[in-house]
């Protein structure tokens, strides 16, 4: 008997043992192979990944199988991530199908800088809003809840057409937001006081602070000309009401010139529009409700007001 094993006159493969039997010999491959002996591979069980599931998918097809390297094609639900479009996920060797969301988009990390300060906008998910606490704050302490000094920025769809198209950060709501400039606080504080007071007192100090205020034109932003405008446009309302000597109304009109002086040294592009129609406006008003005083020069304002 000749022992085809120990001459290696065998066929059997390198991943299998030879047994000599009388007149032959047999070929079983190792332990984690596979095969007839005389060709062993490695042994690949199964791997099934199971009917697949996607949170918010409208629906999800197999191409036959769920077994290892197949796919299976998701289509999201309406308002959400691929909206309208197929993705395909894969089974993986592990057993588990290749990771896909179906989420809402979103708006992502932004920050914004305007009159107000400066605003920073978190992840937010498409159609919700966002709202943060204004930069400045005027309430401390306990006062502080920051519920009525707030910002709002909404996630919005560009196209308002059932969520298809790009979700945008809409414009920032700041409007409950106190100016950063502490100049701009005052005037916008004194445009409001001129108008509920009938304290000739009031209305003198007010004036000259405003003044004083404006007095350096090239630093005066575009809320600060339109509170100054309005500030005018009340002074000019309420000054026929008060009980003036001829002192208090040539100090009133003298201080309404000064103003209007310093407002009209800032950039053209800032004073157009409203402020400067007010400004006009209150200007003819004042004039003609209030005799002109003798001590009051406006010549060099009146040139200066004709060309806004």
């Amino acid at each position: 008997n000749v022992d085809e094993c120990s001459t290696g006159t065998h066929n059997c493969h390198s991943n299998s043992n030879c047994t000599d039997t009388t007149g032959s010999f047999t070929c079983q491959c190792h332990a984690g192979y596979s095969g007839n002996g005389t060709r062993c591979e490695e042994y690949s069980p199964v791997v099934d990944c199971k009917e697949p599931t996607v949170t918010n998918a409208d629906y999800i097809t197999t191409t036959g199988s769920t077994t290892v390297r197949h796919t299976a094609i998701v289509v999201c639900k309406s308002g959400y991530t691929r909206n309208g479009q197929w993705a395909a996920i894969r089974c993986l060797e592990s057993g588990y199908w290749s990771i896909f969301k179906c989420e809402r988009p979103r708006c992502t990390n932004s920050t914004t800088t305007d009159l107000k300060g400066q605003f920073f906008w978190g992840i937010t998910p498409a159609g919700d809003s966002q709202t943060i606490p204004c930069p400045v704050q005027t309430r401390t302490g306990a006062q502080n809840t920051g519920r009525d000094e707030y910002a709002v920025r909404g996630c919005n769809d560009s196209t308002q057409q059932g969520h298809t198209g790009d979700w945008n950060w809409s414009e920032p709501d700041t409007s409950r937001c106190q100016f950063k400039s502490i100049v701009t606080r005052e005037l916008q504080n004194f445009s409001t006081i001129i108008s509920n007071t009938s304290d000739v007192s009031v209305v003198v100090k007010a004036a000259s602070r405003v003044a004083h205020l404006t007095e350096n034109a090239t630093t005066l932003t575009s809320a600060d000309v339109d509170f100054t405008s309005i500030f005018l446009q009340n002074l000019a309302s309420a000054s026929p009401n008060l009980v003036l000597d001829r002192n208090t109304v040539a100090l009133i009109q003298g201080t309404f010139i000064a103003i209007v002086d310093n407002i009209l040294d800032v950039n053209t592009d800032v004073l157009q529009g409203k402020p400067a129609a007010r400004i006009t406006q209150a200007t003819e008003y004042l004039f003609k409700s209030l005799p002109l005083s003798s001590n009051v020069t406006i010549n060099h304002s009146e040139r200066n007001i004709a060309s806004i």
